[in-house]
């Protein structure tokens, strides 16, 4: 007999969801890498606590829970969460 859903306690089932945050924030984390190191820019989706926006941003610095980047939407250095960022794509258009 195969089992096609594996019942979790409350605490299984977090622990699992920290395993898959971690692992996304991983391969995130990665790719901010190594955009910084090719000179990419990036086109990003931001989800702040009023909307979310698609911006072009040069990576600075990449650190533990957000990273510095100029904000070609802002004109200005901004810090954005890991959280709340998703990469859509390189973007190397001035």
């Amino acid at each position: 007999r195969r089992v096609l859903f594996r019942s979790w306690s409350v605490e299984e089932a977090l622990n699992q969801g920290q395993i898959i945050r971690a692992r996304q924030r991983e391969v995130l984390v990665n790719r901010l890498q190594r955009a910084i190191s090719a000179g990419e820019e990036l086109l990003v989706e931001y989800r702040s606590n009023e909307a979310i926006t698609t911006r072009r941003i040069t990576l600075r610095k990449v650190g533990k829970r957000e990273v510095e980047a100029w904000c070609h939407l802002r004109g200005a250095d901004r810090k954005f969460r890991l959280d709340r960022l998703r990469v859509l794509e390189a973007s190397n258009t001035p």
